[in-house]
């Protein structure tokens, strides 16, 4: 056990991120500001700093330390409070629509990340004169987001 919980919380090479992730936080940076929301474990900020993206963040709210998860409103709100900005300049991108939903609640937009071709489609669709966009990769967000 001892193992197992040492590997999760020190073993960074097993993290491994998206290629349109990696490219897309440093373009965003110089527009935005950034924050994660994540049900995660406080080793997570660990893991964006030894992949060198630790500072394209302005806020980092993770669920274990603020004693909530997503999509508690809580998680959110701190992340807004940090930016220092309105829900409404906010955009919240997530791979799960109840999370998603929890963000719209508050007038954050929503954008909901399918990177599955079936669960992509499926989602478009229903999505169709919905309150949330979907995409597929992080690429297609610029499409969605004002100067």
């Amino acid at each position: 056990m001892n193992c197992l919980a040492a590997d999760l919380v020190y073993n960074m090479d097993k993290y491994i991120f998206y290629d349109d992730a990696l490219m897309i936080i440093p373009e965003l940076k110089m527009k935005y500001k950034l924050a994660i929301v994540s049900d995660a474990w406080p080793s997570l900020k660990d893991v964006y700093e030894s992949k060198g993206l630790y500072s394209y963040f302005d806020s980092f709210v993770i669920s274990s330390v603020l004693g909530t998860t997503k999509p508690n409103k809580e998680m959110y709100l701190k992340a807004i409070e940090e930016l220092m900005i309105l829900p409404e300049e906010a955009v919240f991108i997530d791979d799960n629509l109840i999370n998603c939903r929890g963000t719209m609640k508050l007038g954050i937009n929503g954008v909901l990340l399918c990177r599955n071709n079936l669960q992509y489609l499926t989602q478009k669709l229903l999505s169709i004169e919905k309150d949330y966009v979907v995409i597929k990769d992080l690429k297609n967000l610029k499409y969605y987001l004002t100067p």
